[in-house]
């Protein structure tokens, strides 16, 4: 044992959302039955995320008049300009003080996501956070909201929660001097998802991973260095579609994989991987 500077051990902040733009906020509130004369008090839902300097932005759902035999709030969250949602609840509207009781019978979300995840257009590093890094390296001062590095092996970033069932998720990708590089989706952890990948070789192929590797397509796709390139993948059901540039490249059926929920990602081996935006929208929505 040597004397010398205490070591520091450093972790890194990591947001994990479970809400997001595109889904279905609700909640049933009641409050005690009202006094003659009293004020009516009306509530609506609310979110805070991410915005500029990491300061949390609040954006509100419609207001509705709280009743004593209960009120059901509803609310589709909108799109927050890639910022993740760090916080959600109800807030009550008065207009002057006075004492009323106020009753949370329920608060859930549930639905498909439909959003955007991009760098926004305000300052912040947050929205990053929101993200599993499992690359070599995934700086913020270059261009594309997505410069994913791997110097050796496969890496992966991804997003998501196992709520997350059947939608397509797009992006367009640009490869560079890579091994392989591509899409991912029903991503649940790093040897789990559906994968659309691309070899310099001209070989593309449509992978499942849960723990080992299943091709469950290959075909030819001629590309360069460099190219960008728009990944499509479509998850319903047993149902797996895949596209490049508009170009079906496989539609399988894979009943009985197991894989049936998960996040959005990219994946890249040995080079790099460039990218400003990944889409996911609902199935029936596309």
């Amino acid at each position: 044992m040597t004397n010398g500077p205490p070591t520091s051990c450093r972790h890194a902040l990591i947001a994990s959302p479970t809400l997001y733009p595109g889904q279905h906020m609700t909640a049933r509130v009641s409050t005690d039955a009202q006094a003659d004369g009293a004020e009516r008090l009306a509530a609506r839902l609310y979110v805070r995320s991410y915005g500029e300097g990491d300061v949390l932005n609040t954006s509100c759902g419609p207001d509705a008049e709280v009743d004593p035999a209960g009120t059901d709030l509803f609310w589709e969250v909108p799109e927050l300009g890639g910022g993740p949602i760090a916080e959600a609840g109800i807030e009550i509207l008065v207009r002057r003080s006075g004492q009323r009781k106020v009753y949370l019978d329920a608060l859930d979300w549930d639905g498909a996501v439909s959003t955007v995840f991009r760098r926004p257009e305000q300052a912040g590093s947050m929205w990053r956070r929101a993200w599993v890094d499992a690359v070599d390296q995934w700086d913020a001062r270059w261009g594309p909201a997505f410069r994913v590095i791997q110097n050796r092996g496969e890496g992966v970033i991804s997003q998501g929660t196992a709520d997350w069932r059947d939608y397509r998720v797009s992006a367009v990708l640009r490869p560079q001097l890579c091994r392989t590089a591509g899409l991912l989706a029903r991503v649940g952890g790093l040897r789990r998802y559906y994968a659309l990948l691309i070899e310099p070789a001209g070989v593309v192929r449509l992978e499942r991973r849960v723990g080992e590797r299943t091709t469950l397509a290959q075909g030819r796709f001629d590309w360069r260095s460099g190219d960008r390139l728009e990944f499509v993948l479509e998850v319903n059901g047993s149902t797996v579609k895949a596209s490049i540039d508009g170009m079906v490249q496989f539609d399988v059926d894979d009943s009985g994989s197991g894989l049936h929920a998960g996040g959005v990602g990219l994946l890249v081996g040995d080079g790099r991987l460039d990218a400003d935006a990944i889409t996911i929208r609902p199935v029936d929505s596309v």
